[in-house]
């Protein structure tokens, strides 16, 4: 699956109808423009979710906020906002900038800034813009990420928020191998929204995933297994038929080994990393999660009918040894 190229644009003047041509040009060539006219309104968009996107794209002129009138525009706002993205990203991502007119006096600052390669007038054809963003997004990490995950980005897409994709994206590209404490946390996160997820769609009951989510207990049950409910002696059991395949079982089953624990510090995956400093763990952990979400949002919740589970009495035969 070809993906789709995520850029920020700002253009005070995004709307008017001479820029229609080079929106259509950008859809056709599957490159998504998230629009707006002001630096500050760009820079919100920016610090929460700049890992979803691959580029920036200016006007030589903008405006400081969205609702100022076009004549507000200014160089200034264009330079404090290529400032501004350089101080936030820990890495660099390509700026190119797309204006109508570079005014004599911003003429030396503007190509020592953004280099002579990077700056395209608005009466340029769109493909030479267009050519220059795919020669600069190739090796964006968002964009390794998803064609190799591509499956897994849809289903986040469709079923998650932004928030959940960034923190994927940033599991995947992060370089701080000895924050252990920083990746279990987040990769407990993750196995937290995927629960929470299924209780939300009524794939699991509330006790196990509403207020207070149960790892444990949402494995055991996802498993055909008997999960204890809030009523002694009594729990809830799905039918065998609604239960996960063998496979994920065993999967669900070790991640939850790894991640019961709140405190990371009393996690077997802690004391496994402190004791054997290598990577492998997490990487095993991390595809692991990403499996368990493709196999449970791309099949199995397809496959069986919500709230098949019943309530029942603790009993030798459903014990869990």
């Amino acid at each position: 699956m070809k993906d789709r190229i995520r850029i920020v644009w700002v253009d005070d003047e995004y709307e008017n109808i001479d820029q229609s041509g080079f929106i259509e040009d950008c859809n056709e060539a599957n490159i998504e423009l998230k629009k707006f006219r002001s630096k500050n309104a760009a820079l919100s968009e920016i610090r929460k979710f700049h890992v979803l996107y691959d580029l920036f794209l200016l006007d030589g002129r903008i405006v400081e906020n969205e609702d100022d009138s076009s004549e507000m525009a200014e160089a200034k706002y264009s330079r404090q906002l290529r400032e501004e993205i350089n101080n936030i990203l820990p890495t660099h991502k390509p700026i190119l900038v797309r204006t109508g007119k570079i005014f004599e006096e911003e003429f030396d600052w503007y190509y020592e800034i953004f280099g002579n390669e990077n700056i395209f007038k608005k009466s340029e054809e769109s493909q030479n813009i267009i050519e220059a963003i795919f020669k600069n997004v190739k090796n964006s990490p968002r964009v390794v990420f998803r064609n190799k995950n591509f499956l897994l980005i849809e289903i986040l897409e469709k079923y998650f928020d932004n928030e959940t994709i960034k923190i994927f994206i940033d599991l995947a590209i992060t370089t701080d191998i000895e924050n252990h404490e920083y990746r279990y946390n987040t990769l407990r996160k993750l196995f937290e929204i995927y629960i929470r997820k299924l209780n939300e769609l009524k794939y699991l009951p509330d006790e196990l995933g509403k207020e207070i989510v149960n790892i444990k207990g949402s494995s055991l049950f996802l498993s055909g297994k008997f999960a204890n409910s809030k009523i002694p002696g009594m729990g809830f059991v799905l039918p065998q038929e609604s239960a996960f395949s063998s496979t994920s079982k065993t999967l669900i089953t070790y991640l939850s080994n790894l991640f019961n624990e709140k405190s990371h510090t009393q996690s077997n995956y802690y004391s496994h990393v402190k004791e054997i400093p290598t990577t492998s763990l997490f990487e095993s952990c991390y595809s692991g999660l990403i499996e368990l979400y493709v196999y449970t949002f791309n099949y199995y919740i397809d496959k069986v009918s919500i709230e098949t589970w019943k309530l029942k009495e603790l009993s030798h035969s459903n014990r869990n040894f």
